[in-house]
């Protein structure tokens, strides 16, 4: 698997067609304000993926659970924000190789 930083730019360039510009780019352009649409999706693809792409490191699949805790929705604060805060590179990395597009 890449690493962080590639699956970031790799992410970046999947979801809006160009490389980050800056190095901040990728956080500030794909960051959710709420992530409950995000997260509703996450949830209905979140087993395919587990059971497609088994690699996944463990962390990302305890981030994944701890996910679940919070309702669908549900505006999240900024403590709880922070928390979530590689959820979405969590999320976006097992659908890349599910997807096959990424190593």
């Amino acid at each position: 698997m890449k690493s962080g930083k590639d699956i970031d730019v790799l992410i970046h360039e999947h979801v809006f067609g160009i490389p980050p510009q800056t190095p901040n780019q990728f956080a500030m352009t794909s960051f959710p304000r709420s992530y409950s649409a995000d997260r509703e999706a996450a949830l209905l693809v979140e087993e395919k993926i587990l059971r497609m792409a088994p690699e996944i490191s463990e962390i990302y699949k305890r981030e994944l659970i701890e996910m679940r805790k919070v309702k669908v929705g549900q505006k999240i604060d900024s403590d709880e924000r922070s928390r979530f805060s590689r959820e979405p590179h969590a999320i976006c990395a097992a659908a890349l190789v599910a997807l096959g597009l990424k190593e």
